[in-house]
């Protein structure tokens, strides 16, 4: 007889009863999937968590407001200029270090903003906010990166998913004037 996988989301799997549960599921290989995770502080457990588990949504607490934009238009014209200077002329403005949970590659650590001039100076990012994706794609390889920036010169929004310490964070910008969806 074959017994029907259960799929959980765990709600607050770094707390006690999360934990737990978790318990449970490792006792119990091939009885249980996890598909999703949430919780609050303790993000070095969370990312020990979504090692194991590799759940398809993580979810922790949205990061109160800071002193930049985490909205907002950006003009075409202004984003292709930065395009046109290449991801390197880019990368020099700030300082990052990989995130990393044991050998797995978590996102970017932002260490500090070195040009405090550039395109960067009005948004909602700080040291220690780590990069997770950009418009939905990781950027843990120089491939990656290079495709995400490829991908911008076409793009009508660009949204950055961040961790900021316990919580998490959605920079999310409309690019103006948008481009035809049809246009070749």
């Amino acid at each position: 007889m074959t017994t029907k996988v259960k799929r959980l989301a765990v709600l607050g799997s770094t707390g006690s009863i999360g934990r737990q549960t978790l318990e449970v599921v490792r006792a119990f290989p091939g009885r249980f999937k996890v598909l999703g995770l949430a919780a609050g502080k303790n993000v070095d457990l969370l990312v020990e968590q979504v090692s194991e588990f590799q759940p398809a949504v993580v979810e922790r607490p949205v990061a109160p407001p800071g002193k930049g934009l985490r909205t907002g238009t950006i003009e075409r014209a202004r984003l292709d200029a930065v395009l046109d200077g290449g991801p390197g002329n880019f990368l020099r403005q700030l300082e990052v270090t990989p995130r990393m949970d044991g050998n797995r590659f978590v996102g970017w650590q932002l260490v500090q903003l070195i040009d405090r001039t550039g395109p960067l100076v009005d948004v909602d990012v700080a040291p220690g906010d780590v990069l997770l994706a950009v418009n939905g794609q990781p950027l843990s390889r120089p491939d990656q990166l290079q495709t995400v920036w490829d991908s911008l010169r076409t793009a009508n929004e660009l949204d950055a998913d961040l961790w900021r310490g316990t919580t998490k964070l959605r920079l999310s910008f409309t690019i103006e004037p948008k481009l035809d969806a049809k246009a070749p």
